[in-house]
């Protein structure tokens, strides 16, 4: 296995088979542990990963498994016929065997998969597919079934892994794009974003940190220029975390947003990049949250959004799907709403703005300080949009079980709010 680094995955490790690369001489140890890594994908074909940089992860997967699986008479069958248990038990055993007989020199059996990541040049070897994947989803994998309950778990893999979600919006969608891939661990997905990210966004962002303040010194033009700035797109992070998560997973990253070179691509596919069957939207950008819909509602795909107004986390669930006539807005003509879209983008008046955002979220989306601050009326620290970093948070949750439940066939209703401050959901 060796996937190559494609122009719309700039962030994706390096996957190459451990037992080819042994052979090949493609990974070389030498006498103290470091790697030579030999790859014409990387700058140069060559790099050095010293053992501090080093993770082999295997055995620690296998002992995960090991204390997770069932042992009982009702462990799920694998795709062999045999039970988990025993597909699991077998494959441990031939990768003890193969760590014991290692030849001398040797410091890892030729079993897995490498994972170099050239962001950080941190090499990783990891289990096989099935039971890396496998160690992801143990935990979580007795709590969902169909409505009918008649789907084995085998089913609902498969249908989970081949979901392909398309999130549009990684600052907010961030949260979105962690509770999404952790509830169904899909094997494709797409994510849209043209915005670098900010300090300011590190109160809700799901894992942001200060590595992505900035891009490294080594990135400048000029090393000692204090005045150079090199920024860190949103969706290149998001897509980048979550693969060091899965590197099996595959990421198609647009880096430059979504407009109208590329939006059809972004639903359709290529002939090397699948369509997408859902789409979370999360844009700032409001022609385009109007756009997105019309181009879902073209092709059948529903639409999620899930919005953080202050202490209350709403879902809203456009089911174009089922319903081609449902409209582009919350309860509301399209004329309605693009009335209202066009009023504002045309003056730009604040009363405008929230004229259009309850035609597209519904008249009551501003309670409480929220309200406050949409009316102006006390203290105003900030001149963006207020967010709660905890109803961010509960935004991304929310938002992978709505997934989830979607493609199990569950119906969704089409708007619901989880009021965190009054710890109740309100239909």
């Amino acid at each position: 296995m060796s996937q190559a680094i494609g122009p719309h995955q700039p962030s994706r490790p390096l996957l190459i088979d451990a037992a080819l690369a042994h052979r090949a001489g493609q990974v070389h140890y030498d006498a103290h542990g470091d790697v030579t890594l030999h790859d014409a994908r990387l700058p140069g074909g060559t790099v050095i990963v010293p053992a501090e940089r080093q993770f082999p992860c295997i055995l620690a997967t296998f002992m995960s498994l090991d204390k997770a699986l069932t042992a009982t008479a009702n462990s799920p069958l694998s795709s062999s016929g045999e039970s988990f248990r025993e597909s699991f038990d077998a494959e441990f055993r031939r990768y003890l065997e193969l760590a014991s007989a290692l030849p001398p020199g040797a410091f890892e059996p030729d079993y897995g998969t490498y994972v170099y990541d050239a962001w950080e040049q941190k090499l990783y070897l990891v289990a096989p597919e099935a039971w890396h994947r496998l160690a992801l989803v143990t935990s979580t994998a007795k709590l969902w079934t169909d409505p009918k309950g008649q789907l084995t778990l085998r089913e609902i893999r498969e249908r989970f892994e081949n979901t392909v979600v398309g999130f549009a919006g990684a600052s907010v969608g961030g949260n979105l794009i962690e509770g999404v891939a952790r509830e169904l661990r899909f094997l494709r997905a797409k994510v849209a974003d043209p915005d670098h990210l900010e300090v300011t966004n590190l109160n809700r962002l799901e894992r942001g940190s200060l590595r992505y303040a900035v891009q490294s010194r080594a990135q400048r033009a000029d090393r000692r220029n204090a005045f150079e700035l090199r920024h860190v797109n949103k969706a290149a992070m998001a897509a980048y975390e979550q693969q060091l998560v899965d590197p099996y997973a595959e990421w198609f990253v647009y880096a430059d947003g979504l407009h109208a070179g590329n939006v059809d691509r972004f639903f359709d596919g290529s002939a090397d990049e699948p369509p997408i069957q859902i789409l979370v939207e999360e844009v700032d950008d409001l022609p385009m949250k109007v756009e997105l819909r019309r181009h879902a509602r073209r092709r059948g795909i529903p639409v999620l959004m899930l919005s953080d107004f202050g202490h209350r986390a709403q879902a809203q669930f456009q089911d174009y799907r089922r319903d081609p006539s449902a409209p582009l807005g919350y309860r509301i003509s399209d004329e309605v709403l693009m009335q209202r879209l066009d009023a504002f983008m045309s003056r730009g008046k604040r009363d405008e703005l929230f004229a259009f955002a309850r035609a597209l979220a519904g008249d009551d989306f501003a309670q409480d300080e929220f309200l406050a601050w949409v009316e102006q009326r006390g203290e105003q620290p900030t001149a963006s949009l207020p967010q709660s970093g905890t109803t961010a948070l509960i935004s991304g949750g929310w938002g992978g079980k709505l997934v989830a439940l979607h493609v199990l066939g569950y119906d969704l209703p089409e708007r619901s709010v989880f009021d965190a401050k009054a710890g109740k959901v309100l239909p």
